[in-house]
């Protein structure tokens, strides 16, 4: 599986996202004097979005990790049939 650019991109863009979210002009929406479940909109609001990023990350990391792993495994396999010699081979 090659990386796409897509996943590729969405790393990059990923962790400027996460950060906007906890900018002062986004934050003011849940300022507000709403509890729920008797926790007050604001923290809780910070601590989700918080989980909501910790948890694409996590996902994110994953779909690298497989991808990275697919292509060692493409090139050992394409090494082994000798379709191309390492670098220092040659």
């Amino acid at each position: 599986m090659k990386l796409r650019a897509s996943t590729r991109d969405l790393a990059i863009i990923l962790p400027f996202g996460a950060l906007a979210i906890f900018l002062p002009p986004y934050l003011r929406v849940f300022d507000q004097p709403v509890a729920v479940l008797g926790i007050p909109l604001l923290p809780l609001a910070i601590f989700v979005a918080w989980l909501v990023g910790i948890l694409l990350t996590l996902l994110l990391a994953r779909r690298l990790t497989r991808a990275s792993a697919d292509d060692v495994e493409a090139d050992r396999t394409s090494l082994s049939a000798g379709e191309d010699k390492p670098p220092g081979d040659r």
